[in-house]
């Protein structure tokens, strides 16, 4: 029995141990799913699976269960929905509900699951959420212990998922004005334009922020938004990244951004959510090397022989980064992950780096 059996076996013992309520913590590419597939091959009643994309829904998880030879529990006893339609199930159809990605719960989702008191509940995640609201509904309300945590570090030294590399590749915005800014003169009322530089533009963005605050204002939604989204759409970013895709030409990579535009601007082969599966289905099949995505493929797709993840932009988001290295950790003979992450010094790029990454500083190397 190998260490992963071990502990998957664990945590089925102890969700039996807690009335059937618990959540499994842990690292991507160390076999949640299995626990549930054997849980159903145990029970043989009607669960209720929920997932957060319709690929899920519609062919990964049937893949799993096609991959450890249970199609037959996944056809007779098996419903699967995505969150968006949870609060519209009838409860009353099933015994267990596997609730995977459980990040996803709202008050709202899961307000009739709450008030369901008999029902099984198997909830499912690498990462915690940090909202202590979600925290809430699952520990409070849900009544789910934690019945096993594995973090991605202690899943890599019990090597049950591939070592990993994290490259974080520090980069200057640019200081060529090139960027053209038009406006309308507030005293004559005349069209002007001229040109600031992305340093430029950044420093206008994150002073206005930071006088609201020095003003006791609290900065809305938008303005965040605003300094997120342009360092999502930077073009050094996007020139520096083909670069890197020259020299890994022969490697099957992964590369993540926060916009499609600047996903668009990297390379052809992209897949996101205004794309059909053509490219995604040839970097499947290993007829191309690279493929772009937004958020297509964050979570719960398992795609075999990747070697590198390109993490062109990411946010303040712990998860979604924890996610996009998951993809990349599967293990296999003599692979090594390799994570390359771009981030622009002094800025609020670095902030997140630092904040998400703190615990992994031993396995990260930076290049200037």
């Amino acid at each position: 029995m190998t260490v992963q059996d071990k502990i998957q076996n664990e945590v089925e013992v102890q969700f039996y141990k807690n009335n059937c309520r618990g959540l499994a913590l842990l690292a991507t590419g160390s076999g949640k799913s299995k626990i549930f597939i054997n849980i159903l091959n145990k029970e043989r009643k009607r669960w209720l699976l929920v997932v957060p994309t319709q690929k899920l829904r519609d062919r990964n998880w049937k893949e799993e269960f096609d991959k450890w030879n249970s199609l037959e529990v996944y056809n007779k006893y098996l419903t699967i929905c995505c969150y968006k339609s949870l609060c519209k199930e009838n409860l009353s159809s099933y015994d267990g509900v596997c609730l995977d990605e459980v990040h996803h719960i709202t008050e709202n989702n899961v307000k009739h699951l709450t008030l369901n008191k008999t029902i099984k509940i198997l909830a499912l995640t690498a990462t915690l959420p940090r909202d202590l609201n979600k925290q809430n509904i699952l520990f409070n309300k849900l009544k789910c212990k934690i019945l096993f945590n594995l973090p991605l570090k202690e899943a890599i030294r019990l090597k049950i998922v591939a070592p990993l590399n994290i490259y974080i590749h520090n980069l200057n915005l640019s200081t060529e004005k090139n960027i053209l800014v038009s406006y309308k003169d507030k005293v004559t009322g005349e069209n002007k334009t001229f040109y600031q530089s992305e340093q430029d533009k950044y420093n206008y963005i994150n002073s206005r922020l930071s006088k609201m605050l020095s003003e006791g204002k609290i900065p809305g939604k938008f303005d965040y938004l605003n300094r997120a989204r342009f360092l999502f759409e930077s073009e050094t970013k996007v020139k520096y990244a083909r670069k890197l895709l020259e020299r890994f030409h022969e490697k099957k990579v992964l590369v993540f951004s926060q916009s499609i535009p600047q996903i668009e601007n990297i390379l052809k082969e992209v897949f996101h959510s205004k794309t059909n599966d053509k490219y995604y289905n040839l970097f499947v099949k290993n007829k191309i090397y690279h493929l772009g995505v937004v958020e297509s493929l964050n979570e719960g797709e398992n795609i075999d022989n990747l070697d590198i993840g390109l993490i062109v932009q990411f946010n303040s988001n712990e998860l979604a980064l924890m996610q996009r290295i998951g993809r990349i950790i599967r293990k296999r003979k003599d692979h090594i992950a390799d994570i390359h992450i771009l981030v622009f010094k002094n800025t609020i790029d670095e902030v997140w780096a630092n904040d998400i990454l703190a615990e992994y500083k031993d396995l990260i190397t930076y290049i200037n």
